[in-house]
């Protein structure tokens, strides 16, 4: 992480702007020199930012609650209960192993 140079008189949000700015610089770079992996690897195409993209503030709450979860890898599906809840079932009404 690279050091913030600081002005003499500036203010203290002028200092959180630049520190959130130095952040964003070194998840880019992180984000851009790691390679995707595990469930989430497809999902992982967007850069990062701050703000959600357009898209996704049009949808409706629960939808983007659904979204997220599968974007991230913690939705409620087969996949996520044969880690983490072994009790549940993981095949999916279809047929297929996982939901």
């Amino acid at each position: 992480m690279s050091a913030i140079e600081v002005e003499a008189g500036a203010t203290v949000a002028h200092l959180k702007r630049l520190a959130k700015e130095e952040a964003l610089r070194a998840w880019t770079k992180r984000w851009s020199s790691t390679k995707p992996s595990r469930r989430f690897a497809p999902a992982n195409r967007m850069t990062p930012s701050w703000k959600l993209k357009k898209h996704f503030k049009k949808l409706p709450r629960k939808l983007y609650g659904r979204t997220l979860q599968c974007r991230t890898g913690h939705a409620f599906i087969g996949e996520y209960y044969a880690d983490f809840v072994q009790s549940e079932a993981t095949d999916c009404l279809c047929g297929e192993h996982f939901q």
